[in-house]
């Protein structure tokens, strides 16, 4: 996301954010689609003194100085962070099915007999995700997916269902998931005061 200075500046110099995303892709390191659309970005950019020789020229690099767009490392291409949310929701529900024969685990308060779905629907978790991820500058998107597969699995080893999976990634500003990424160390589900959080 731009603020409103940049995104004016970007306006002032006869571009829309569609090209300016292009230039921050090129810089990046990402990989273009190639269709028409593109081409006609990089034909305009390049009109423009913008791109010169296939390179990004001076003003290109001034005008984008502080563009943060994250790619994969290794093979710098662009991740498709919705694709990434379907993929990852597939496979915790694979995960459930295996571990419970159920595409979905209700998780119960004790004495209240009140249920709540353990695993968030596809939209719930990507903004969950999303917010997250954002907050905590997390990139690696496959050591978030190990971390909540480990989850689940801690969860029906012990067949304790709270924190359902969504308070897990993020619940009033904190993240057990986090804390499980950065000590690297076996994912545990525990119910201190997690009742609290339903």
């Amino acid at each position: 996301m731009i603020n409103i200075e940049k995104y004016r500046e970007v306006l002032d110099s006869g571009l829309l954010l569609d090209h300016y995303f292009v230039l921050c892709t090129i810089k990046s390191g990402g990989v273009l689609d190639s269709n028409k659309r593109i081409q006609g970005f990089l034909n305009l950019l390049a009109k423009k003194g913008f791109i010169q020789d296939d390179n990004l020229t001076d003003k290109a690099l001034d005008l984008i100085s502080d563009c943060d767009i994250i790619f994969d490392e290794e093979s710098k291409n662009k991740v498709d962070f919705s694709q990434f949310v379907e993929e990852l929701h597939k496979k915790l529900q694979d995960k459930l099915v295996e571990l419970t024969g159920k595409r979905q685990v209700t998780a119960k308060v004790k004495g209240t007999g009140r249920g709540y779905p353990f695993l968030p629907n596809v939209t719930d978790l990507g903004k969950t995700l999303v917010k997250t991820l954002s907050a905590y500058k997390i990139h690696d998107y496959e050591k978030v997916e190990r971390t909540l597969l480990k989850y689940v699995d801690a969860c029906a080893e012990g067949n304790e269902w709270f924190p359902i999976l969504r308070y897990y990634i993020m619940k009033d500003g904190n993240s057990q998931m986090v804390t499980d990424l950065d000590n690297e160390e076996e994912v545990s589900n525990t119910t201190t005061s997690i009742q609290k959080f339903v």
